[in-house]
């Protein structure tokens, strides 16, 4: 979990009261909204921009094969018809979410992904930018697992019948200690407990 920054512009905001405006970019700080660094797997998030770099390594061997296989079949003519267009929009979508990734995450943060939850609701994105909270349901349900003490799963799952798990509003991994993990989970199940809907 961060200390408070601005969340158009990552600027610090330590020190200073609550609720104030950012002395960088000028955007009003919301208190309430507690920003998370992490890995999102779900809210629009999940592609290779936000991977943990072991899964991102994956990514790239995947993307360096299949360039390999286009290349030797094209150019050995083993007369096998390869699908040039799907390995060409994959290699190209793979290019534009590194470029993603490196644009969008300030160098030295600790992961790519943000979530960002409040009382009035919850964000998952890249990189600093307005804030634009989804509002919570009472149809949800928040689970937190935790690996090895200090990496933390947040899922909130639709109760809903015949929905899937990729369309979660939330999972996100984390690192922190197992206190402030089930203080989150504690305080997102009370928010939820409050909504409308």
């Amino acid at each position: 979990m961060l200390p408070p920054v601005c969340a158009v512009c990552d600027y610090s905001l330590v020190g200073l009261p609550p609720d104030t405006r950012c002395p960088e970019c000028g955007a009003q700080h919301n208190s309430s909204v507690v920003t998370i660094m992490g890995w999102g797997k779900a809210g629009g998030a999940n592609n290779i921009a936000n991977l943990r770099n072991s899964d991102l390594m994956l990514a790239i061997l995947v993307a360096v094969f299949l360039s390999g296989w286009w290349s030797f079949e094209v150019y050995e003519g083993r007369g096998h018809e390869v699908p040039t267009v799907f390995v060409a929009t994959y290699v190209g979508w793979f290019g534009w979410m590194l470029y993603r990734r490196w644009m969008l995450v300030p160098p030295g943060s600790v992961a790519p992904a943000r979530l960002r939850v409040g009382p009035a609701g919850y964000e998952q994105r890249l990189g600093p930018g307005p804030l634009r909270l989804r509002p919570w349901n009472r149809r949800m349900r928040v689970r937190m697992d935790s690996r090895k003490g200090v990496k933390h799963a947040l899922i909130v799952r639709w109760v809903i019948p015949l929905r899937f798990s990729a369309n979660d509003p939330i999972a996100f991994e984390f690192n922190a200690d197992a206190e402030a993990a089930l203080a989150l989970q504690s305080q997102i199940r009370q928010w939820i407990n409050l909504a409308g809907n």
